[in-house]
């Protein structure tokens, strides 16, 4: 029914766009593999990156880490607490500091790498 409908107009265009397949041996395919592949390259590079970093700087984290828990232990536990501006049940220890900013800072960085 819709080919009756069809003008002279129509018929040319359809002409105009009608072709055979070319036979292209395969290459066609060769190359949305390979655009595939880099796309996964792509994917998995930064995460790739980012466990290699994180296994290199553990040793000097942990240091860095320690190192702070000291610093923070040598300062006076009283500071802020003279004016009567911070009360005392409301400050967190040194070590839970710590610790939270990391947990930010890990929070970040992986939603950095699920975003890409």
């Amino acid at each position: 029914m819709v080919e009756r409908m069809k003008d002279s107009e129509d018929l040319k265009l359809e002409s105009l766009f009608a072709y055979e397949t070319i036979a292209d041996d395969g290459f066609s395919l060769r190359v949305s593999k390979r655009i595939r592949r880099q796309i996964w390259v792509r994917r998995l590079a930064l995460p790739v990156a980012f466990v290699i970093g994180g296994a290199v700087a553990i040793k000097p984290l942990a240091g860095l880490v320690s190192m702070l828990v000291n610093f923070i232990s040598t300062i006076p536990s009283n500071v802020g607490l003279d004016s009567g501006l911070i009360p005392e049940n409301l400050l967190p220890g040194g070590p839970t500091v710590i610790l939270g900013v990391m947990a930010v800072f890990a929070v970040g960085m992986i939603g950095k790498v699920l975003e890409d």
